[in-house]
C-alpha cells in the first residue's frame, strides 16, 4: 500500500464517509411520498447546465434556498455545494417538452384541479381555491441548484431517483446538449472548479438567492446578496482574506474544507478515481494555508 492509500485510508476511517443527506435516500423518499396523496410518475432528462458562453455554476447558498429543497423533497443544508442543472420532460399533455427546472409542467395544474375535484365531489371550483391551485403549481419546478453529494456517482446513462413536490421522479442523466460533454466531465469539470477557484463561486453568487421562497412570492422572505455572504462566512465556509481594488478576496473556510473533504473521500471510496484522488489532496493542501 503507497503512502496516497495509506493516507487516505486512515482518513476514511477517521470521518464519517457518507453525507447525512445522502445515507437513506430510499427511506427518505417513501416518507415523503407517505405524507402526499398519489401522484403520477414524472420522468425526464437531466444534465449539467452550461455552455461556451456560460459556464457551469457550483456555489453555496443561504439556509433559506436549502430550505426550498428541503420542502421540495431534496434534504440539504447550509454545508452543501450546490451544482446548476437543467430538467427536460416530455408532457404529453401539450405534446411537448417542458424545461421543467425552469418552469412546472402543464399537467401539473390540471392535475391539482381533478384531484380536488374527486376529493370534494364537486363539478366547479370556487375562484379562491382555483387560484390557490395555480399559484401552488407554479412554485412546483424542479430545483435549479441541488447539492453535488447527490450527483457522487452519476454519469451518462445513470438513473437519478427523487420525489419532488410528491411526484415520483425518474431522471435519465444525459450529456450536455449544447456542448455535447457527459455528465460526469461536467461534473468534474464543476468540481475542480469551485475548489481551487474559490471567487469563481462568489461571481455566481447571486443565483439561488432570487428563488421565491413561497407561492405567494412574497419577496420579504428573499435573501438579500449582502445577508447571503454574511451567513455564508457565520458558518465558516468561506472567509474573507483580502480586499483589492475595492473587491473582496475569498477562501474556503474550516467548514467548508471539511464538507469538501468527506464527499470527495466518498466518490474516492465508491469509484477508486483518481482525478478526485488528486482533487482531495489539494483540498488538504489548502487546509495548511
Amino acid at each position: 500500500m503507497n503512502f496516497l492509500s495509506q493516507s487516505l485510508l486512515v482518513y476514511l476511517l477517521s470521518c464519517i464517509i457518507i453525507p447525512t443527506y445522502a445515507m437513506d435516500t430510499a427511506q427518505s423518499m417513501e416518507h415523503t411520498l407517505s405524507r402526499h396523496y398519489s401522484k403520477p410518475k414524472i420522468t425526464g432528462e437531466i444534465f449539467i447546465s452550461g455552455n461556451n458562453r456560460r459556464p457551469n455554476i457550483t456555489s453555496y447558498a443561504s439556509q433559506k434556498y436549502h430550505e426550498i429543497l428541503t420542502k421540495a423533497g431534496i434534504s440539504s443544508d447550509i454545508q452543501n455545494p450546490l451544482i446548476r442543472v437543467t430538467v427536460y420532460v416530455r408532457d404529453s399533455s401539450i405534446n411537448d417538452t417542458t424545461e421543467w427546472s425552469n418552469y412546472p409542467l402543464p399537467f401539473m395544474k390540471e392535475f391539482e384541479i381533478n384531484h380536488y375535484k374527486k376529493k370534494y365531489n364537486v363539478q366547479r371550483i370556487p375562484e379562491k381555491i382555483y387560484s390557490h391551485l395555480s399559484s401552488k403549481v407554479l412554485n412546483q419546478n424542479f430545483p435549479s441548484y441541488i447539492p453535488i453529494i447527490y450527483l457522487l456517482e452519476a454519469k451518462t446513462g445513470t438513473q437519478l431517483n427523487f420525489i419532488i413536490h410528491g411526484y415520483p421522479t425518474q431522471l435519465l442523466c444525459i450529456n450536455n446538449p449544447f456542448t455535447n460533454s457527459s455528465f460526469e466531465i461536467d461534473y468534474k469539470i464543476s468540481v475542480n472548479n469551485f475548489i481551487s477557484n474559490p471567487e469563481n463561486f462568489i461571481i455566481h453568487f447571486y443565483g439561488p438567492m432570487l428563488i421565491k421562497i413561497n407561492t405567494l412570492g412574497d419577496k420579504s422572505n428573499l435573501c438579500n446578496e449582502s445577508e447571503q455572504y454574511d451567513t455564508i462566512i457565520e458558518n465558516k465556509l468561506m472567509e474573507k482574506i483580502a480586499i483589492h481594488d475595492e473587491s473582496t478576496i475569498y477562501k474556503h473556510g474550516k467548514k467548508g474544507i471539511e464538507g469538501i473533504k468527506k464527499w470527495l473521500a466518498n466518490i474516492v471510496l465508491k469509484n477508486n478515481n483518481g482525478y478526485f484522488l488528486l482533487l482531495l489532496n489539494h483540498v488538504r493542501y489548502l487546509e495548511q494555508q
